[in-house]
C-alpha cells in the first residue's frame, strides 16, 4: 500500500488542492455509502463535491480554499463500514456515522477512543456548550441521532473532536449533543412556521446562542470563536433544507 497522505469523505476526497497533482505517493480514503454510489467516477467528483462546498462557502471559496482539482481515481480507496483501517501499525474500525453528512464516518482506535469527525458537535476551550454541526447540504437530525446511539453503544473510553479535544464523559456527551441537535431544530422550524425569511432565521439563530452564552458567562474572543464555528447562516442552511425535505413534518 503506499502512503496515506490524507483521510477524507467523499465530498473532498474527489476534489483536491493542486498537490494532488504531485507525481509522489497519495491515497484519498473514503467511505462509499449508497448515497454516494454514483459519484464513484473521476469526471462526477468535481461537478458534484464541488457544488456541495460552494453552497456552504459561496464567493469565499476560492479566497479560502483556492483552485481544487480532481484526484485520479485509482487514488481513491473506499471505506466500508465496519472495516478495518491499518495506519502506522494500529488498526482503526471504521463506523459510518451519517447526520453531519451521509458521508461521515468515525474511526475506533485500538485503546477504545474514536475519532468522530462533527458527529458529536463542537466544543472550544472556554465555552461550556456543545455547538451542534448542522451545516448543509445533508444534515439529518433523525441520523445524526442514531449515529450518536451507535457510538454510545460502542462502550468507548473517550471521544476525539475534530472541533475540539478529547471527550471522557462519553455518554453524558452524546445524549447532550442529540439534545442540543433537537432544540436547534425545533428553533428553526418555529421560524419556518411563523414564515419568516433566512434573514429572520440566522437573526433567531444568533438570539437564541447570545442567550446561551449569555447564561453560561461566555464572554471575550472566545464567544465569537463559538458564533463563528458552523456559525448562524451555515446552520440555518442547514436546517431549513433538512425541514423543507422532510416537508416540515
Amino acid at each position: 500500500m503506499r502512503p496515506i497522505r490524507m483521510i477524507l469523505p467523499p465530498v473532498l476526497a474527489g476534489l483536491a488542492l493542486p498537490l494532488a497533482a504531485d507525481p509522489g505517493p497519495l491515497e484519498f480514503f473514503s467511505n462509499s455509502p449508497a448515497g454516494y454510489s454514483s459519484q464513484t467516477s473521476n469526471e462526477a467528483f468535481p461537478v458534484g463535491n464541488g457544488k456541495l462546498a460552494a453552497m456552504i462557502y459561496g464567493d469565499a471559496m476560492d479566497r479560502l480554499w483556492g483552485p481544487m482539482e480532481p484526484v485520479p481515481e485509482d487514488r481513491l480507496v473506499p471505506l466500508e463500514d465496519d472495516a478495518t483501517l491499518e495506519v502506522g501499525g494500529a488498526r482503526y474500525r471504521v463506523l459510518h456515522t451519517p447526520g453531519h453528512a451521509k458521508h461521515h464516518l468515525a474511526l475506533i482506535d485500538p485503546d477504545g477512543g474514536a475519532f468522530v469527525g462533527d458527529a458529536a458537535g463542537i466544543l472550544l476551550p472556554g465555552v461550556p456548550l456543545i455547538r451542534p454541526a448542522l451545516p448543509p447540504p445533508e444534515t439529518d437530525l433523525e441520523a445524526a441521532a442514531a449515529s450518536c446511539e451507535r457510538l454510545a453503544g460502542e462502550n468507548l473510553a473517550r471521544l476525539w473532536l475534530t472541533h475540539f479535544g478529547v471527550v471522557d464523559d462519553v455518554a453524558a456527551h452524546l445524549d447532550a449533543v442529540v439534545r442540543r441537535n433537537a432544540e436547534w431544530g425545533a428553533e428553526v422550524k418555529a421560524g419556518m412556521d411563523a414564515a419568516e425569511d433566512e434573514t429572520a432565521l440566522i437573526r433567531r439563530v444568533r438570539r437564541m446562542e447570545d442567550a446561551e452564552l449569555d447564561a453560561a458567562g461566555v464572554r471575550g474572543d472566545v464567544r465569537e470563536s463559538y458564533k463563528a464555528s458552523s456559525d448562524a447562516r451555515m446552520t440555518v442552511m442547514g436546517l431549513v433544507r433538512y425541514w423543507l425535505g422532510k416537508g416540515r413534518a
